[in-house]
């Protein structure tokens, strides 16, 4: 795996640190019974960063803001 042309990898640290930080504030602020709510939420984020930022695929050298349009332009079999 590698990191999308334009994500470097502080990048990627930085992302996580102020998602994880987010995420901490809220559980600190707000009722204990939220907390796994939180927890599921901060996995989800997690990953959801992880796919953004990492080319998985062989020969996608796409940037980041190149990935979306990728996502809506390519046809999909239904």
């Amino acid at each position: 795996m590698r990191l999308r042309p334009d994500i470097t990898l502080e990048d990627l640290a930085d992302i996580l640190s102020v998602t994880v930080e987010g995420v901490a504030f809220r559980a600190l602020s707000g009722p204990a019974e939220d907390y796994e709510r939180l927890e599921r939420t901060l996995r989800k984020a997690v990953l959801a960063v992880l796919v953004s930022t990492v080319n998985v695929n062989r020969g996608d050298d796409l940037s980041l803001d190149e990935q979306p349009r990728r996502i809506i332009l390519v046809p999909r079999n239904i």
